[in-house]
């Protein structure tokens, strides 16, 4: 079954995407209705933001809700230097 590994798994990433853009869509309908599930994440995030925003433990993270939707978050969390500053 190795010829057809690569189809199989090509397959697999589609159905991912595909997933991922409904829950994408669906998210943000229910964030519009106020739906209690979108409400929690939006607090959670807005949370997230906060807490990541004071640099805890050094650790600088952006994070961003896309397009208003809360199921839907972009992190960016710059990589570390090769060699400690002060070295």
């Amino acid at each position: 079954m190795y010829k057809d590994l690569e189809t199989r798994l090509r397959r697999i990433r589609e159905t991912i995407e595909e997933e991922t853009q409904t829950w994408i869509t669906e998210g943000a309908k229910a964030f519009q209705t106020s739906d209690r599930v979108a409400s929690n994440l939006k607090s959670q995030f807005d949370q997230c933001q906060l807490y990541f925003s004071s640099s805890p433990k050094g650790i600088t993270l952006t994070l961003e809700m896309e397009k208003d939707n809360p199921f839907v978050w972009t992190m960016v969390l710059p990589p570390r230097p090769l060699f400690p500053l002060g070295t």
